[in-house]
């Protein structure tokens, strides 16, 4: 039975270049067993986090370890429990699969390695490419013989930086699937800008805007902090005459224009930011007090792409 402890812990990281702060204090911690997303725009500081995490680089100031090694003061001990692909896999494209993997192996010091070779290549469905050279094989192909010399010698922890970038669609379903059945025996994190990955893969997504953490939640517990509002779709004659009869409410409330109907009442959305039963209930009874007919009113439905915006633009 897994424990549920820390595996990657990052406090307080921030790297600068000159006067330009790629990481701005960035904290988080990644548990046995999870798949996490890290999940921004390009130049948000994804990939400088994965470099951190993976001792590719180093930071101004902070720590970051991985189960309890420092990645720099035990950076030897640390890198044992890593593996690591990059957004552009480091494939020597004249070996074979084989090749390849044996080198990796020996460079890892893996002492059975023509078993731990032949592990990889079924975990990764590369039976029958062993022999075939890299420079033939299909992008997905290639991006599976990444993720095999990422899990060369077992590591604990996996850090995959685009796993799916360049993937055509029925690729990027096999390599999904891949990646959710490494989290039995991994802990994985990995950057992605694209939010169906995160949906598809992951447990908990942390995003990342302009080199600082803005979320860090599952997609879940994220929907429902920022779904809880209203809107009502109303006929009246005038806006005035709306923010007139919701005035008392108005820090609340924003309304948009619909549309013009022949007999010239006018539509409005009325978007509530509360869910709050009672204020609802005033909302609704200030419209009846004023003859608003009232034609529509339920919850809005936040998507992900929508909350990702909202947090990225700093709106909420």
């Amino acid at each position: 039975m897994k424990q549920n402890k820390n595996v990657i812990v990052v406090e307080n990281v921030t790297k600068a270049y000159g006067n330009f702060l790629a990481l701005k204090n960035v904290s988080f911690s990644v548990k046995d067993g999870e798949i996490v997303g890290f999940l921004g725009l390009n130049g948000a500081g994804k990939t400088t986090t994965m470099n951190i995490l993976t001792g590719c680089i180093s930071y101004t100031k902070g720590k970051v370890k991985i189960l309890e090694y420092d990645i720099f003061d035990n950076s030897l001990k640390a890198k044992q429990n890593i593996g690591y692909l990059p957004e552009n896999p480091p494939l020597y494209q004249n070996m074979t699969v084989f090749e390849y993997l044996k080198f990796v192996c020996e460079i890892k010091k893996v002492r059975e390695i023509k078993k731990e070779v032949e592990r990889v290549v079924g975990l990764c469905e590369l039976k029958g490419k062993e022999n075939k050279l890299i420079f033939g094989l299909s992008k997905g192909f290639k991006q599976r013989v990444g993720i095999a010399q990422a899990l060369v010698n077992s590591p604990k922890v996996l850090i995959l930086d685009e796993p799916t970038s360049g993937l055509d669609p029925a690729q990027i379903v096999k390599v999904r699937e891949l990646i959710r059945s490494l989290k039995k025996d991994h802990t994985v994190i990995l950057s992605t800008h694209i939010l169906g990955e995160i949906q598809a893969i992951c447990d908990r997504i942390i995003i990342i805007n302009n080199g600082e953490i803005v979320a860090d939640e599952t997609e879940e517990n994220l929907l429902r902090a920022y779904k809880n509002s209203y809107f009502v779709k109303v006929f009246c004659s005038s806006k005035e005459k709306l923010e007139l009869a919701l005035s008392e409410y108005k820090e609340f409330l924003s309304m948009k224009k619909v549309r013009v109907n022949v007999d010239k009442t006018i539509e409005f959305e009325v978007n509530i930011k509360q869910n709050d039963p009672d204020f609802l209930t005033k909302i609704s009874n200030a419209l009846m007090e004023n003859k608003i007919p009232i034609i529509e009113f339920k919850a809005n439905q936040v998507t992900l792409e929508q909350l990702f915006i909202k947090l990225i633009e700093k709106k909420v």
